[in-house]
């Protein structure tokens, strides 16, 4: 029994620090009371800022709480044609740490992110315009207790004659 106690130990460790073994199903029942809603502009300019509005409110009559395994409660994804597109400022600074996040009763969370139509890029080069035509921005929860939400908008083409300077 002496050999197999350090191979147990290890998987076990190694379990448990699966994001998913620790919050898939863990979180109390009063999480079916949060509701996620998400608000975008129905049309966007190519290369436009443009403000997402996230709200999450306790419409139970309980605290609700939330378990996941990143500080942030939900990561912003944008396709286009159900192909992931990374628009500049959907990238979330999350630190990886277990968090619970607590909602009271009537609680509303109201978080504003700025996004601008342009691929997210990491090189000193200009980021290139996105195509127009419709996208679809998702609140992706970083727990499977919570429903994705989803909102649509328009991106249509810059009136911006700069970048066509030179």
């Amino acid at each position: 029994m002496k050999y197999f106690t350090p191979a147990l130990l290890i998987a076990w460790l190694f379990s448990a620090c699966d994001p998913d073994l620790m919050v898939t199903g863990n979180n109390p029942a009063s999480v079916d009371m949060l509701n996620i809603e998400a608000e975008v502009p129905e049309q966007v300019k190519q290369g436009s800022e443009f403000d997402v509005l996230v709200t999450v409110k306790n419409e139970g009559e309980e605290k609700a709480e939330v378990t996941t395994p990143h500080s942030c409660l939900y990561n912003i994804k944008v396709y286009k044609d159900d192909e992931p597109v990374k628009l500049e400022g959907t990238q979330l600074a999350c630190a990886t740490v277990v968090t619970t996040h607590e909602f009271e009763s009537g609680e509303k969370q109201r978080d504003e992110h700025v996004l601008r139509a342009k691929v997210y890029n990491t090189s000193d080069e200009e980021a290139e315009m996105v195509t127009e035509g419709e996208y679809e921005l998702v609140i992706k929860p970083e727990t499977d207790d919570l429903p994705e939400v989803s909102a649509e908008f328009e991106v249509t083409e810059s009136t911006d004659d700069a970048s066509s300077a030179e």
